[in-house]
């Protein structure tokens, strides 16, 4: 009889799968899995505060517990993209894909490590892919738009963004990106007002209103790109460089304000002295300004740390020219002519300097010559009709500024 039963209550946990055996494995398990996600919680906080060793650690030890803990495995791949071990980051993930095709982070960050890497085309379709699964996550919008810059697809890629701008009420990041492509494309004013509308979003970003401002600057939008540098410069703790001074000096320039552009070039100098465009910057300010002095001496200085810097060269030519010193400036030009020959602005100037000097017949040439070279400009025209055939004279006219 005690037979009976025991064979009985054999079978019965046989059938139900209860045994002891059994049962203390399903609670190893059980214990296994919340100390593994403890151990990943733990990564998560090293994560967070940037302690990528003890993150990596923690993460290792809640996989080692639980193999198919998917959050460990991602943060894992976090940690090797931080590193910069992008293919170790790529193969962790696709692991992941296999098992969770419609997650949306495991896709996105794949296409990231796919990017690293230098893996273009399949960064792209990644990113695509991460929108798809999740529509409202735009940063998947921005990351294939850099792709396509990336790719040289810059046209494809402003079309791409602008699709979204719409939606993208809270992603200064999109605006930006889209004010950026549409500056690549040369579309000043649309880059101005899709960076103004990042700034908007994001007023405390220091680097989309310095975009803003060049934007502004590019589209000749001049007093508003001075506003924008002015919002800069007020900034507390904002330290402009070089080049926000020699920006607001063109915008000053522009609006007639040479003084003030002086000003402005000279605060680029101080803060980056060996420039030779902002001593080029300062020598035109001061022939504005009829100070033919210093604008020699700051184009000296220009030629001292770039030797080959026409504006430099011409500004020279122009300032000694309007000193009265024709044959200081003609030979000074000279010097240049193997290398600017082919300047129609250098050859009016240089022709302007030998006719000052009294030698019609080699001002004559060199006008013809920037005629030749360019057949719209009515400057070399104008300059060859006032030489006459007789050797007339002309005030000598200063150069364009080089683009």
């Amino acid at each position: 009889m005690k037979r009976c039963v025991l064979a009985l209550a054999v079978a019965t946990l046989a059938l139900t799968g209860c045994g002891p055996s059994q049962q203390r494995t399903e609670a190893y398990k059980r214990w296994y899995g919340v100390r593994a996600r403890a151990l990943f919680k733990l990564a998560e906080e090293h994560l967070r505060i940037g302690q990528l060793d003890k993150a990596r650690n923690k993460a290792q030890e809640a996989l080692a517990l639980d193999a198919d803990l998917a959050g460990a495995a991602v943060l894992l791949a976090k940690i090797h993209i931080e590193q910069g071990k992008y293919k170790l980051a790529a193969q962790r993930l696709e692991a992941v894909r296999e098992k969770h095709p419609e997650e949306p982070e495991v896709v996105y960050l794949l296409a990231v490590a796919w990017e690293k890497q230098g893996m273009l085309a399949e960064a792209l379709s990644g990113y695509r892919s991460a929108h798809a699964l999740q529509r409202e996550n735009l940063s998947c919008v921005t990351a294939a738009g850099e792709v396509l810059v990336a790719m040289g697809r810059l046209e494809e890629a402003e079309r791409y963004v602008a699709d979204y701008l719409g939606e993208a009420h809270d992603e200064p990041a999109l605006h930006e990106l889209a004010g950026r492509l549409a500056m690549m494309n040369r579309k000043y004013g649309l880059a101005a007002d899709r960076l103004a509308k990042a700034c908007e979003i994001d007023h405390k970003n220091g680097r989309y209103i310095e975009a803003l401002g060049r934007a502004q600057v590019l589209a000749g939008q001049h007093s508003e790109a001075l506003d924008t540098f002015e919002r800069l410069l007020s900034r507390p703790g904002y330290k402009a460089p070089a080049w926000v001074y020699s920006r607001m000096g063109d915008c000053h320039m522009a609006l007639g304000r040479p003084s003030q552009a002086r000003d402005a070039y000279y605060r680029a100098c101080d803060l980056k002295d060996d420039d030779p465009g902002a001593w080029a910057d300062i020598a035109k300010a001061a022939l504005a300004l009829h100070d033919t002095v210093r604008a020699t001496l700051a184009a000296r200085e220009a030629l001292k740390f770039d030797p080959k810097h026409t504006e430099a060269v011409l500004v020279l030519g122009y300032a000694l020219l309007r000193s009265g010193e024709a044959a200081e400036a003609r030979r000074t030009l000279i010097s240049w002519q193997e290398r600017l020959g082919d300047n129609a602005t250098f050859l009016c100037l240089l022709g302007q300097a030998c006719q000052a000097d009294g030698d019609r017949a080699s001002a004559r040439r060199h006008y013809s010559a920037a005629a030749h070279i360019e057949p719209n400009n009515t400057l070399p025209k104008t300059l060859l009709a006032g030489v006459g055939p007789a050797g007339g004279s002309t005030a000598p006219q200063a150069p364009g500024r080089e683009r």
